[in-house]
């Protein structure tokens, strides 16, 4: 049973409006000291001053990525290119062949465009993929240093001597 008191309301009920009348009556008494309030202000200042830094790092890592994957893909679209060039001159090529064939009024005749086709598709296709992968290494190698350039300046430390 509970016992009810003058006010019509139960001991509980009662126990817990006492308990929130002294603590409001303390509160406005309790003076938080001056090197605590310090305190918190300090840390707030580092904790922004240290997400406005990783900010920036995290900004700087994702233009780095944005301008290394930049590279990447322009050196895999240039030799995407130049196999597509080199797929074309080789077709051209045949045609201008088959032409020359068809003029051809002895079986000698013939043979000497077939030899000529031949041997100049040969010469061109490996000056052609020649330039093919000297574009690829070139794109590697930028690729790489440029890598590299970037790894150094988001991490000082990587790079240097011991």
């Amino acid at each position: 049973m509970t016992r009810k008191n003058t006010a019509g309301k139960t001991g509980t009920e009662t126990y817990f409006d006492q308990f929130k009348k002294s603590f409001e009556a303390i509160q406005g008494q309790i003076e938080v000291p001056a090197a605590a309030r310090e305190f918190v202000q300090r840390g707030a200042v580092n904790a922004r001053e240290r997400a406005d830094t990783l900010h920036a790092g995290a900004t700087d890592a994702a233009s780095s990525a944005e301008k290394l994957a930049t590279a990447f893909v322009g050196g895999y679209a240039n030799v995407a290119r130049d196999i597509v060039d080199v797929t074309f001159d080789n077709v051209r090529h045949g045609f201008e062949t088959i032409e020359k064939l068809a003029g051809a009024k002895t079986v000698g005749d013939a043979l000497e465009v077939q030899s000529d086709f031949v041997r100049e598709r040969a010469k061109a296709n490996y000056e052609r993929f020649s330039n093919a992968a000297e574009t690829a290494r070139k794109a590697v190698s930028d690729g790489t240093e440029q890598l590299r350039a970037e790894f150094v300046r988001v991490n000082p430390y990587f790079g240097k001597a011991a």
